[in-house]
């Protein structure tokens, strides 16, 4: 027989003599010693495992998330919204996003004069329809002007009448 065969046929004979032990009380018999080559082979064996493993790597972690944009400075009032956009924007995309309704544009040029607006640049956006005239299809608005020229004693002329 050659030396693995010998060997196998010690591995065989222990379990053999395990499971005959089992059944009575002798003690187990010692495990068989492996030879040099034997241990040799396990040695490089268990390297090349530690070795695969080493070189496996994790997937890489995934990218930090984008940066979100940071919304604009906005106030508002009953009337107005002051926006202090982060980029360059257009009346057409103001609308869109503060009035709900990019045909609405119109109102932000009458109101600032402007089409266009550079990022940091306060946009002062109307609420409503801005009516600077005051005039409208049912009428007109009327604003009193309260003037009180020179009041003396004598008349001095159309605009300085004198009291009576």
């Amino acid at each position: 027989m050659s030396g693995r065969g010998l060997g196998l046929a010690i591995l065989l004979g222990g379990v053999v003599l395990t499971a005959g032990a089992c059944a009575t009380s002798a003690p187990p018999p010692p495990p068989p010693r492996m030879s040099g080559r034997g241990l040799g082979v396990a040695i490089l064996l268990g390297g090349v495992v530690l070795t695969a493993g080493a070189c496996a790597t994790s997937a890489p972690p995934p990218p930090p998330p984008a940066a979100t944009p940071k919304p604009p400075a906005m106030r508002q009032s009953d009337d107005f919204l002051v926006v202090i956009p982060n980029t360059p924007e257009t009346s057409a995309s103001l609308a869109a996003q503060y009035l709900g309704d990019q045909s609405k544009a119109w109102m932000i040029e009458d109101y600032t004069g402007a089409a266009a607006f550079p990022g940091g640049q306060a946009v002062v956006i109307p609420k409503r329809p801005w009516n600077l005239t005051g005039v409208t299809a049912t009428g007109y608005r009327l604003v009193p002007i309260l003037v009180y020229h020179n009041l003396d004693r004598a008349a001095k002329g159309k605009r300085c009448p004198g009291r009576s």
